[in-house]
């Protein structure tokens, strides 16, 4: 939570942040936490897009999706 409001303080955008949330989410969803791979997904989109990668977006929104699909079952 400290990380989202340093980065919505600063407006701070990098690659290295969009990878590090991807993988935090990658790893909550692998440990079954689905709550916490949403919230990693949602911070590494927005890396993603303000970087204007597509390609990353694209595979993020998917991981995102899979997250949320699992946290209503």
């Amino acid at each position: 939570d400290r990380a989202r409001k340093l980065l919505e303080l600063t407006g701070f955008v990098h690659s290295d942040i969009a990878t590090m949330f991807e993988a935090a989410g990658d790893a909550a969803a692998a440990a079954g936490m689905p709550h916490l791979a949403e919230e990693a997904f949602t911070q590494a989109l927005s890396q993603a897009r303000s970087l204007s990668d597509d390609s990353a977006v694209a595979r993020i929104e998917h991981k995102h999706a899979v997250s949320i699909t699992r946290t209503k079952l």
